[in-house]
């Protein structure tokens, strides 16, 4: 799929590929990456899973987490500041409550860039059951109290990317507000400044 894109670079890149466990500590290759990409697995963690990873990942896990939770704090760990990182993924580590240190972490560690929403569950993928997003973040540290927002785009039927604006993003671990359908993104903007608390 990437061909034809490699080719009209006019650089060939030299692939390494390994087998392992991708939520290891990472060793040498760790903020040595340029571009970390991940699609990684989804699903609940068992009760001795969880003690497995506890010591590398305590710092984002809360309740039973998901796997792809680890995976998103490992692509940071593998990637140099300054450097990209894309991730395709369940919308849930964005509003999920088992998710609120893994939210905190990421408003500290890195620039969250943008979300494409792929809503439509049939549009992307078959029998997908939950609703997934493209999520790109910059990996550097973000000083206390900088206001984070981020682009957000939304897949339409017909498969194309409508930008929605940017949205607000809370650095407590509160759920972050993002349209999951252009209809959604006004809603959101007059709901962020209601004067209620």
């Amino acid at each position: 799929a990437l061909y034809p894109l490699i080719k009209a670079s006019g650089y060939v890149p030299n692939f390494k590929l390994s087998n392992g466990d991708g939520l290891g500590p990472g060793g040498s290759v760790a903020r040595k990456h340029d571009v970390v990409i991940c699609n990684p697995p989804y699903r609940k963690l068992r009760s001795e899973e969880v003690e497995r990873y506890r010591d590398g990942y305590d710092d984002i896990m809360e309740g039973q987490p998901n796997i792809y939770g680890l995976f998103i704090r490992q692509a940071l760990r593998l990637c140099r500041t300054g450097g990209l990182v894309g991730l395709l993924t369940p919308t849930s580590f964005l509003s999920g409550r088992s998710f609120s240190k893994l939210r905190k972490h990421l408003i500290s560690e890195a620039s969250i860039l943008q979300f494409d929403m792929l809503g439509n569950r049939t549009s992307m993928f078959i029998d997908v059951l939950q609703e997934t997003t493209i999520s790109v973040l910059k990996a550097q540290r973000v000083p206390e109290g900088t206001e984070r927002n981020a682009k957000v785009s939304v897949l339409t039927d017909e498969g194309t990317f409508n930008d929605v604006g940017r949205c607000w993003l809370p650095s407590n671990g509160d759920p972050w507000p993002i349209p999951r359908a252009e209809s959604d993104a006004s809603l959101l903007r007059l709901a962020e400044k209601a004067n209620f608390s």
